[in-house]
C-alpha cells in the first residue's frame, strides 16, 4: 500500500509545484498549498485513519465524541487561516 500511495502523491506534489513556475504569486502560493495537503492526507491516511479505526472498534461509544472533536478542530484551524 505504501508504494503506490507515495507514487501517487510524488506525482501529485510535481504536478502542483509546477504552478510555482509561472508569474503568478496566487498560483505560486496556491500550488505550495496543494502540495502540502497532499503529503499531509498520504501521512494522515497512514496513520490517524487506521489508529482511528482500531480505537473506534475497541470503544465504539467514544467514536461520536472523537468525530465531534475532529469536526471542531477542523473548524478551528479552518477559521486560523482567514
Amino acid at each position: 500500500v505504501l508504494y503506490p500511495m507515495a507514487i501517487t502523491t510524488l506525482a501529485a506534489v510535481i504536478g502542483f509545484k509546477c504552478l510555482a513556475l509561472g508569474k503568478l504569486p496566487v498560483m505560486n502560493e496556491m500550488g505550495t498549498m496543494m502540495a502540502m495537503g497532499v503529503v499531509f492526507c498520504m501521512l494522515a491516511a497512514l496513520t490517524v485513519v487506521p489508529a482511528f479505526l482500531v480505537f473506534s472498534t475497541r470503544r465504539p461509544y467514544i467514536t461520536t465524541v472523537l468525530i465531534l472533536i475532529l469536526v471542531a478542530l477542523i473548524m478551528v484551524l479552518s477559521c486560523c487561516n482567514n
